[in-house]
């Protein structure tokens, strides 16, 4: 079990201060800096998984790419993406009538999640569940100004997939969600869409 040395306020990704455990030595306080600075602080992750609700019935309108690959791929994909549509559809639904700032960034990651036309992201992520845990840490992707080498993208993550492919789709999920830096108390910037953006580099 690894001792703590103390705990004490540390600067979070929203802006709040967030109570943090620092472990013993210079590199593995820093590492644990590092990511608290990262992530959103224990209210605002809780915020956001009380704003991804259970919703049974309802339809979200959005556009769905054409499937890519093989022809048995694509075909196999598709069946798998309407899985995923029929269980997170009435949920963007839901997201798409509340007003507060986390819904409407959790809405918008999974709006990028759909823009996803690979088939073999959806073969390979088949039994994921995108929850709201999941929500949680892509909402945090779009607020970081760079990636970290304490927070390793996993393999089902959209903000991952459009960075290494297309930045499209990061930039306007990005722009729709400037209400939330301002309701988070957000101290930092996040950097201005360009045309020719590179995809987003380890610090």
């Amino acid at each position: 079990m690894i001792k703590h040395a103390f705990t004490a306020p540390s600067p979070s990704l929203c802006g709040h201060g967030s109570m943090t455990s620092f472990s013993h030595g210079k590199t593995t306080r820093t590492q644990d800096r590092l990511f608290a600075s990262a992530t959103l602080c224990a209210e605002c992750g809780a915020k956001i998984v009380a704003v991804v609700p259970c919703a049974d019935k309802g339809f979200h309108k959005m556009a769905l790419p054409a499937m890519l690959g093989r022809p048995a791929q694509v075909k196999w994909a598709n069946g798998i993406r309407l899985g995923f549509i029929r269980q997170l559809g009435p949920v963007m639904a839901e997201l798409a009538k509340q007003h507060d700032p986390l819904s409407v960034a959790v809405l918008a990651v999974y709006e990028m999640l759909f823009k996803i036309q690979e088939a073999p992201f959806w073969i390979d992520n088949r039994d994921s569940k995108f929850s709201s845990y999941w929500a949680r840490t892509e909402v945090e992707c779009l607020l970081r100004e760079r990636l970290h080498s304490v927070i390793l993208p996993s393999a089902m993550s959209a903000f991952d997939y459009w960075n290494r492919t297309d930045y499209a789709p990061i930039r306007a999920a990005r722009a729709n969600i400037e209400q939330v830096r301002e309701a988070l108390a957000w101290s930092q910037h996040l950097p201005a869409p360009e045309q020719d953006r590179q995809p987003l580099q380890s610090v």
